[in-house]
């Protein structure tokens, strides 16, 4: 198992035997004698200890083959071992959330509006910010873990505000007559743009920390908020009629007249 990547070195009882006495080795392979390591002998074989180097998903994977491609080697456990399941199991249902969250939010914009125009405009910017950050994870080589999974989430019911608020915005600006689109990006881009960055630059703080998994947490929030608030902005106005911007607007619904 040596070599296979992502491992430093494998310590069982062949490892130490030479500094042990023939009656020492006896006595640990019967269990009558235990190493610092603790009992080297279970009740269906030898024991042995994997100890990691710098590895990946990838690399555990390749372990759990070799396991289960090797009658040799009964089992292999430990706490990568049970996280990546633990990760595994999270990302199932991540799933399952985000489609929840999706379908709840729709439903959730249709009341609110009674209008389907609106809702698809709102819901089109979160849709964006998360097939934004899934790609950004993938290129960047973020490991997807528990808290990376739950942060994703996390995006969904941060990000639609700005989507709301530009729209809510678009309504109050309507009544007072043409241009509506240029005096309520006026009103709401400069806070959207604000609470973006401010929760953005607040999370940078976490490069400080030691821990690996911090750092990529706020490169997530950063790609999520910025994306969020910049497709509200840039995406929302795609929805509405070309001549809600001009003077001559129209005043009317986010539904073309003729529609």
């Amino acid at each position: 198992m040596e070599a296979l990547s992502g491992v430093r070195s494998v310590v069982s009882v062949a490892s130490f035997a030479e500094a042990l006495t023939p009656d020492q080795v006896q006595a640990v392979l019967a269990g009558d004698f235990e190493i610092p390591m603790g009992s080297m002998v279970s009740d269906d074989g030898l024991r042995f200890t994997l100890l990691p180097g710098s590895f990946t998903t990838s690399d555990l994977e390749g372990w759990v083959e070799y396991v289960e491609a090797t009658p040799e080697v009964r089992t292999l456990t430990g706490l990568p071992i049970i996280w990546d399941e633990i990760a595994r199991l999270v990302l199932d249902a991540q799933r399952v959330s985000i489609l929840v969250a999706f379908g709840l939010v729709t439903v959730m914009l249709l009341i609110a509006y009674r209008r389907i125009r609106e809702t698809l405009a709102s819901l089109v910017p979160i849709g964006l910010t998360v097939a934004t950050l899934l790609g950004f994870i993938a290129v960047s080589g973020i490991q997807l873990n528990l808290l990376t999974a739950v942060v994703s989430g996390i995006v969904i019911g941060v990000g639609i505000d700005y989507a709301i608020h530009f729209v809510a915005a678009i309504d109050y600006a309507r009544p007072e007559g043409p241009g509506y689109v240029l005096r309520a990006l006026d009103a709401s881009g400069p806070p959207i743009v604000a609470n973006a960055l401010g929760v953005a630059v607040g999370l940078t703080g976490l490069w400080l920390s030691p821990l690996a998994i911090h750092p990529q947490v706020s490169q997530i929030m950063w790609v999520s908020m910025l994306t969020a608030g910049a497709t509200a902005l840039l995406v929302i106005p795609a929805f509405l009629p070309r001549d809600a911007v001009a003077d001559g607007a129209e005043v009317g619904d986010l539904v073309p007249a003729d529609g």
